[in-house]
């Protein structure tokens, strides 16, 4: 996307009156905000913010981390967006509590329309991008402190592919470093839906 956002929110109950073996409140937020440049046609920057908090004698856990070890058909599968839950530049579920927050920017810029497929197999590549981007976020057991707030940074090479020409997938091979404790020098290639 190149303009736009996009904000949802749920909350989630469970308790014994419900029929459930334990209580817990939980609330998710997600922000996606798309920002045209006006110095150049398609250069966009991207941010997302989103997280979750979870309330209870039995609260969840969420973990945060980098892009985990990625089986190429399930995530086709499963079609999940890239954005608002990774922090690139350390490792998978590096650090967890009951609640986490993360800020996602991207500033993306266009390298090639390629618009070009293989004969008339049902695979297309559309575009590819560039991007540099800066993920800032943390997860806590108790009040949120910016001091435990992780920063990775990095860039990407985006490619946009149509498969059986209605599917739009994202693959992004990139390189990410994390600054804080924990924080690694990171090579990635995945794929998802893009965000």
């Amino acid at each position: 996307a190149e303009w736009g956002r996009s904000l949802s929110a749920s909350m989630s109950v469970a308790h014994p009156f419900l029929g459930s073996d334990f209580f817990r409140i939980s609330f998710r937020y997600r922000w996606t905000e798309y920002i045209s440049m006006p110095w150049r046609h398609h250069h966009v920057l991207a941010l997302t913010l989103g997280g979750a908090v979870s309330v209870g004698p039995d609260s969840s856990s969420y973990y945060i981390g980098g892009y985990p070890d990625q089986d190429m058909l399930q995530a086709a599968m499963d079609q999940a967006h890239l954005g608002g839950r990774y922090l690139r530049g350390y490792p998978p579920g590096v650090i967890g509590g009951s609640q986490y927050h993360m800020l996602n920017a991207e500033y993306r810029f266009p390298l090639w329309n390629v618009e070009r497929g293989i004969a008339t197999l049902p695979l297309f590549l559309s575009h590819l991008w560039g991007s540099v981007f800066t993920d800032v976020g943390g997860a806590f057991s108790r009040d949120l402190d910016a001091d435990e707030l992780k920063v990775g940074v990095g860039a990407e090479l985006i490619a946009r592919v149509l498969i059986g020409y209605q599917l739009a997938f994202t693959f992004r091979f990139g390189y990410a470093h994390g600054f804080m404790e924990d924080g690694d020098d990171q090579i990635f290639f995945v794929m998802g839906l893009p965000y």
